[in-house]
């Protein structure tokens, strides 16, 4: 995986273990980025990078209805300064994937965190507001 890289959102899919990685900055203490990138260990022990397009950052949020849950930014991750400026809101949201590919399930909501229900509901959790927001597309929920 290289350098400089810590391991997150451990998942298994269709028998393939699916994670994260985090990048970070060593100085005294560790400084994490928040570009996560999306790796697959196959069965065989075949390692690899899953990415699409150009989405910088693919973070898994949960496992409902044999998929996972990922959420795709085209810029780092919102937690740093002016990031919820500088996401695409045409184009970065929530998604499933099936280990074959993604499909898009809501559009991106800013939020601190996500939660994904059993049934496959996503929330959106927002700390400064205090709210949670059930994610949504074209009115429907998912």
């Amino acid at each position: 995986l290289g350098l400089f890289k810590t391991v997150e959102n451990v998942y298994e899919l269709n028998g393939d273990i699916y994670f994260n990685t985090v990048d970070y900055a060593q100085t005294t203490f560790r400084h994490y980025l928040q570009n996560r990138k999306l790796w697959k260990l196959s069965q065989d022990g075949e390692l690899t990078e899953i990415s699409y397009g150009d989405y910088n950052s693919i973070k898994i949020i949960g496992k409902a209805n044999g998929k996972l849950y990922v959420k795709c930014l085209w810029s780092p991750e919102n937690h740093m300064d002016y990031a919820p400026y500088s996401v695409s809101l045409v184009n970065d949201g929530y998604y499933t994937f099936d280990g074959e590919g993604i499909r898009l399930v809501s559009l991106y909501v800013y939020s601190d965190f996500d939660i994904v229900s059993d049934k496959g509901d996503i929330f959106a959790v927002n700390n400064v507001a205090d709210k949670i927001t059930k994610c949504e597309r074209n009115g429907e929920y998912y």
